[in-house]
């Protein structure tokens, strides 16, 4: 993301202490076709009839070549797959490769870590419809809602084409249907509570104290709900100020912020008072003061997060700095003019040159003309190109990794966890682990 010039104060050159060295140690080899899944360092790659598998940065075979379609979106650690083409053929694979969902499905949605559904498809020539312009350009509809328990207790039963909307809440399920009314269900699917009105909600204020609406049981006296922040996190008012709690009732904080956003994949919470944000992480504990303009959101293993690694990225007046593990700054100034890439800034100076700001307050100065606006991982390692017109992989320090430069900046993949690199060759890919 590209931020506009100067510093809060001069530009002074810091050099924090350097973490520990990073390097590259050579793995497995791939095909042209390999690349990393959506959030980890599992490979996703073909055989030669570009049938679909899965294997770890080692070559190991986790799933075998034996599918149209490999997916690892959805719920980590779960694969969605179709061995044939058609509409209604998907399934799902657990990371063993084992079918925890039958081949027999238009769609899988997982609604949570348990909750998953296998949905039957029709096409149609209606609109509005379920699904438009799903496969081929053709418009379709749901027949049913195959309800799966995927943590182990398999089919469960299935919800029919008249719900609207399905969403897991713990161990229930709240299914919305047509005319908007909503009904909780418990894990058998027998219906244990019926007439609300949204099914995005699980919580409610009754009688003067924060409800679960799947139990009716109070979990606080004398606080007013506010919103479901996500990873079991709930926010709280008393009147005047909000405060968060989980959803056992515990408060975690006190009520002293005047708003409450929602967790990130981590469990860090993105709170403002007096119009300047910090961060609270799952535990309550604040762990970047409200002090800054705002906290950038940084992309790692798949996920918008605050914090990578222990460090953040805030910004004040127009500028931007890290927050160490700590708590404190990792450079004494701000700067402005850089491009964010995760735990790493790239400022141009007046001189054309550029600098790497690493999270950690090495500020290192490069010959690199450019750098990949979106590298992959976490930051620690970036694409650049030299002036040759080649790019090459480097870490946040500066280092070279690899000695080879590369036709494109796409010639390096970088797994969404930054654990593993993938580097085109002239006979495929070749795969490396990532040694900090």
């Amino acid at each position: 993301m590209k931020r506009t010039i100067c510093a809060l104060m001069a530009l002074a050159l810091c050099c924090g202490a350097a973490a520990g060295e990073i390097a590259l140690v050579p793995a497995g080899s791939f095909s042209d076709y390999a690349y990393f899944e959506d959030d980890s360092a599992f490979v996703i790659d073909a055989d030669g009839d570009y049938r679909e598998g899965l294997f770890d940065i080692e070559g190991g075979q986790v799933i075998p070549c034996e599918y149209e379609a490999l997916s690892g979106y959805g719920v980590t650690g779960y694969y969605v797959a179709q061995r044939e083409e058609g509409l209604n053929v998907r399934g799902a694979l657990d990371a063993a490769g084992n079918e925890v969902i039958p081949f027999q499905y238009g769609d899988i949605r997982f609604l949570s870590e348990r909750w998953a559904l296998g949905v039957t498809l029709e096409e149609t020539s209606i609109r509005p419809c379920d699904y438009e312009d799903y496969i081929d350009g053709k418009d379709y509809n749901a027949v049913s809602y195959d309800v799966y328990d995927i943590e182990g207790g398999g089919y469960v039963g299935f919800f029919s084409y008249q719900c609207q909307a399905i969403r897991a809440h713990g161990d229930y399920l709240y299914a919305q249907d047509r005319d908007g009314d909503t009904t909780i269900y418990d894990e058998t699917l027998r219906a244990v509570r019926g007439g609300l009105a949204d099914p995005y909600a699980s919580f409610a204020t009754l009688d003067g104290g924060v409800v679960d609406l799947s139990t009716g049981e109070t979990l606080l006296s004398g606080f007013l709900f506010g919103a479901e922040l996500g990873g079991g996190l709930l926010s709280v008012t008393d009147g005047e100020a909000l405060g968060i709690c989980d959803t056992s009732g515990r408060m975690l904080t006190d009520c002293v912020y005047d708003r409450v956003f929602a967790a990130d994949a981590n469990g860090d919470v993105r709170v403002e008072r007096d119009g300047q944000f910090g961060l609270v992480d799952s535990a309550g504990s604040e762990v970047v003061p409200c002090g800054y303009d705002a906290i950038e959101r940084l992309s790692f293993g798949g996920e918008y997060v605050y914090r990578v690694r222990g460090y953040a990225c805030v910004e004040k007046d127009g500028a931007y700095n890290y927050v160490l593990p700590d708590g404190q700054l990792s450079y004494p100034v701000f700067y402005k003019d850089v491009d964010i890439l995760g735990l790493s800034m790239i400022l141009t100076d007046i001189y054309g040159q550029k600098h790497i700001l690493a999270a950690d307050g090495v500020r290192t100065p490069v010959d690199y003309v450019e750098f990949a606006s979106f590298p992959g991982g976490d930051g620690t390692l970036l694409k650049a190109r030299g002036a040759d017109g080649l790019w090459y992989l480097i870490d946040w320090h500066g280092n070279l990794l690899l000695p080879d430069g590369y036709p494109y900046a796409v010639s390096l993949l970088i797994a969404p966890d930054g654990s593993a690199v993938l580097a085109e060759g002239e006979d495929g890919k070749t795969g490396y682990i990532v040694t900090r």
